[in-house]
């Protein structure tokens, strides 16, 4: 009976050490770029409580939709803008900063990365603009997206895909605020 408590001590010991140095990992996760998942993150929660309506245009290749719409969830209105997020340790040598006056332009030195560029433009540390530019190919298809966002005024998702046995697709997200 000793050594069954003996060794659950143990164990519970060895989890209790492993989860806290997990902690500690998360806690000192350094940003090496500027964090698009923090910045969406927080105009999501920033966004929704204002619940004001935005002018939205969906367009697939020639076919468009325009309507004014309360968006419910945010977060998941953004979420290529935050999946575009640089800030991964494996990718902290993989992008190029050039800093010129109010604007952060990062280049990907890596061609098989997804998001090739980003560029944050500020005026006196507000963000005023980020544009976004995302690669994928492989056998199947590829892709290029071009992410825009105007804080208050405007965000847009261009997409051209061309998708192996399917063909070409063009999609265009547009969204207004103050309609």
């Amino acid at each position: 009976m000793l050594r069954i408590n003996s060794a659950l001590c143990f164990f519970f010991l060895l989890l209790l050490f492993s989860c806290q140095d997990k902690k500690a990992d998360i806690s000192a996760q350094k940003e090496y770029y500027f964090s698009l998942n923090r910045y969406f993150q927080e105009e999501a929660k920033r966004l929704s409580s204002q619940s004001k309506p935005i002018l939205k245009e969906v367009s697939r290749n020639s076919s468009t939709e325009t309507k004014t719409v309360e968006i419910d969830n945010w977060e998941k209105e953004f979420g290529l803008f935050i999946e575009s997020d640089i800030n991964k340790l494996s990718w902290k040598d993989s992008y190029r900063e050039v800093v010129n006056l109010d604007t952060l332009t990062y280049v990907s030195i890596d061609p098989e990365l997804r998001t090739q560029k980003v560029v944050v433009i500020k005026n006196h540390e507000k963000v005023t603009e980020i544009r976004i530019e995302n690669k994928t190919k492989n056998v199947l298809y590829n892709s290029v997206e071009k992410l825009g966002y105007l804080p208050d005024s405007l965000y847009s998702i261009e997409k051209q895909q061309d998708v192996v046995f399917i063909g070409n697709n063009k999609y265009r997200i547009t969204g207004v605020f103050n309609p």
